[in-house]
């Protein structure tokens, strides 16, 4: 099992000393918030795409399981990539969720911090840590996969619910009530982690 963990999560092994690589933005990368509908928007979402974050990988080839990551990802930087909604709407869905969502103005960073890792099904890897937005941490739960491997970096896929009301969050409605939001929301992402 350790040995799996060390080859899906992390891919670094070098001797044994600890190693360390960065996550950044990356063409081929993406960090990506689906929110669903409910009532009369039913089978819609929401599809929220950030474009600035960092972090760090650090791989320790004696111990797998003691491996860490930490993850930031810039609030400010969240785009709307909703294709059925107009223009004036993409841009009041925009500062709502910047402003009233996130505060991204008092909380401009939303970051993870990893405290275990373990195999689980399917050839995914659980990372659990902590995960603060809006300046409230609370224990979060990331299943990963290793999608590729190349010559001094790994890129690596996987995904996350994340609860609203465990940040403090109300569901967003409309419409006197008939357009909802789910309160569970699916983060998706592929990131590259590099030798800097």
């Amino acid at each position: 099992m350790k040995r799996s963990l060390a080859l899906l999560l992390f891919c670094f092994p070098i001797g044994g000393e600890t190693v360390e690589h960065r996550i950044q933005p990356d063409p081929a990368a993406h960090f990506t918030l689906y929110v669903a509908k409910t009532g009369l928007m039913s089978g819609r979402q929401h599809v929220l795409e950030f474009s600035r974050y960092d972090g760090t990988v650090r791989y320790d080839a004696q111990n797998p399981a003691s491996s860490s990551v930490e993850f930031q990802v810039a609030a400010d930087s969240l785009s709307v990539r909703d294709t059925w909604v107009s223009d004036g709407d993409r841009r009041k869905i925009h500062e709502f969720t910047l402003n009233d969502m996130l505060d991204a103005s008092r909380h401009p960073r939303i970051r993870f911090v990893s405290e275990a890792a373990e195999a689980a099904d399917d050839g995914n890897v659980r990372v659990t840590g902590s995960l603060t937005v809006r300046g409230i941490a609370r224990p979060a739960s990331v299943l990963v996969r290793l999608a590729e491997k190349g010559d001094g970096f790994a890129i690596y896929e996987g995904s996350s619910t994340i609860r609203m009301t465990d940040y403090g969050l109300k569901p967003p409605k409309a419409a006197l009530g008939m357009i909802g939001t789910k309160e569970e929301m699916t983060l998706r992402f592929r990131l590259k982690a590099a030798a800097p």
